[in-house]
């Protein structure tokens, strides 16, 4: 056992002799010296070009972010100069279409056309009713969306008063739709002849944002 153990640590004594040796030559402390500077170079290296890299990598960012917006600014002026070209040929009708069904409730224009279209047709307006009575305010934070208020309104006359009324209501220039109609005709002693009552609900819509609204009731 001993005699095998003595050629292998022969050999390796005789191999670290050499490698010292080899290390004491000029040549391999040069080596070893210009590795240790390339190695501190590289990092040198590595750290400046860090924030010029991630600059670059921004800017190029930056550049695919202005091609896109660049692309959605040419897509909107050709829709612009579409719109500009077809505007005037449908102005009239948009004007209209803002009438028949306004951003606000414009409860009080609507009033107005209400009395109008009854005086015209000599119908007597007996009581008028709003469950909820909308403001005229738009809420900037909600989205605008299709609404409607509902006023209920008890005309006296005959029947075609009521239904001459009804008739004008549904074309007027606001949208106006009839929920329900109720007739009770009625004897009046004094006149010595029958009255009919008749009880409308009507639906005035408009397009906005709903408002908040203050319950109220009236007797006109």
């Amino acid at each position: 056992m001993a005699s095998t153990l003595k050629p292998v640590s022969a050999f390796r004594d005789a191999t670290t002799k050499q490698l010292q040796l080899f290390y004491q030559k000029p040549i391999a402390k040069v080596s070893a010296e210009l590795f240790a500077t390339l190695g501190a170079v590289i990092a040198l290296a590595v750290f400046a070009i860090r924030p010029t890299l991630l600059t670059m990598s921004q800017l190029l960012k930056d550049i695919e972010d202005r091609k896109k917006t660049s692309a959605d600014l040419t897509k909107k002026i050709a829709a612009l100069s579409t719109l500009s070209t077809e505007y005037p040929s449908v102005k009239n009708d948009i004007v209209l279409l803002h009438t028949v069904i306004p951003s606000t409730p414009d409860f009080e224009g609507f009033m107005r056309r209400l009395e109008r279209v009854a005086a015209d047709r000599s119908l007597l307006i007996v009581s008028l009713q709003v469950a909820t009575l909308p403001k005229e305010t738009t809420d900037t934070q909600r989205a605008p969306e299709l609404t409607a208020f509902t006023v209920s309104v008890n005309f006296r006359g005959d029947y075609s008063q009521v239904r001459d009324v009804l008739n004008d209501l549904l074309t007027i220039d606001r949208f106006v739709t009839v929920d329900s109609i109720v007739l009770n005709a009625k004897r009046d002693e004094i006149a010595k002849s029958n009255v009919l009552l008749t009880t409308v609900n009507l639906r005035i819509a408009y397009y906005g944002t709903p408002p908040q609204t203050v319950r109220q009731g009236g007797q006109r």
